[in-house]
């Protein structure tokens, strides 16, 4: 399910970025509006499909500034969708919990690399999407 509808639906497998990757899908998976947010960041034609303009919009710009942009832009979203609709305040925790999983990119001083260790999940999911291609 996560392949077919997720994954397939970033291009994740032409994402030459893995942490790019990685919060690109969590954005697609929680929202739905991920690749939408996403191409906003992109500054390219915002019609909620990873084509060629897209894919090539993601693979040639800064890794760590587009990580960096999308992960605010999903920030706000949230934020906007508690404004525009009160009683989802209930699950603004969660989503900045989550969202909040993903490192900061490029990493600290003495991190190797963003952090995946939040979403563990990803890992796992990872592990079975490239055994079954």
């Amino acid at each position: 399910i996560y392949r077919r509808k997720y994954w397939n639906a970033i291009q994740g497998d032409q994402i030459k970025n893995q942490a790019l990757a990685d919060i690109i899908l969590d954005g697609q998976v929680t929202h739905g509006a991920g690749i939408r947010l996403l191409q906003e960041v992109l500054g390219v034609t915002v019609d909620g499909i990873v084509g060629p303009e897209t894919l090539r919009a993601i693979n040639t710009a800064d890794p760590a500034r587009l990580y960096n942009d999308y992960k605010e832009r999903r920030r706000k979203y949230y934020h906007a969708l508690v404004e525009q609709n009160p009683r989802l305040g209930v699950f603004l925790n969660g989503w900045m919990n989550r969202l909040a999983r993903f490192d900061d990119y490029p990493p600290s001083a003495g991190s190797s690399g963003p952090s995946l260790a939040g979403p563990i999940t990803f890992a796992i999911i990872f592990f079975l999407i490239k055994s079954t291609s």
